[in-house]
């Protein structure tokens, strides 16, 4: 990974305002950033996408240029797009991704004011159906929503956040 530590504070700080707002715990969005990014190894999860929890991610890829670059990146390494999508932050990227839990955590008639904006951040929340809006209610919840087939995924998190707190 291209991150030291300098970096990693930042990233961390970004995850633990994002989360204070939304009345989240911090631990688990963090482990599921470490989760989805190998520990901020993966391709999409480096300068210049910063995608810290796959949003958008599906493995699709083309060698055309997609008409929508806005939901693909360019890996010029190997002459193709794929699918997903890229932040300008690491800010920007924790709010994404505690938006994007937040449209699963709630229907949209319960956020708050600070929770919508968050939701709003998240460029792949409207693709959330509504009979899913609000289907979170325990992390083994996220099986076959965030993560397909995600079997064990919710508890891996878990598992996972547990050991950060220690």
């Amino acid at each position: 990974a291209t991150y030291n530590s300098t970096d990693w504070r930042n990233i961390l700080r970004s995850y633990d305002k994002a989360a204070k707002e939304a009345d989240l715990n911090p631990y688990i969005l963090i482990a599921q950033m470490a989760k989805e990014t190998d520990w901020g190894r993966s391709w999409w999860s480096q300068r210049p996408r910063r995608n810290a929890a796959g949003i958008g991610v599906t493995g699709e890829t083309t060698k055309e240029e997609p008409a929508d670059e806005s939901a693909w990146a360019e890996d010029t390494d190997n002459n193709i797009w794929k699918k997903g999508y890229s932040f300008k932050s690491w800010e920007i990227a924790a709010r994404a991704h505690v938006g994007h839990m937040i449209a699963y955590l709630y229907k949209d008639n319960e956020l708050n004011d600070v929770q919508k904006a968050l939701v709003a951040g998240d460029p792949r929340a409207r693709f959330i159906p509504v009979d899913k809006r609000g289907s979170v209610l325990i992390l083994n919840d996220l099986d076959g929503k965030w993560a397909v087939p995600g079997r064990g995924y919710g508890n891996s998190i878990a598992t996972l956040a547990n050991a950060l707190r220690k």
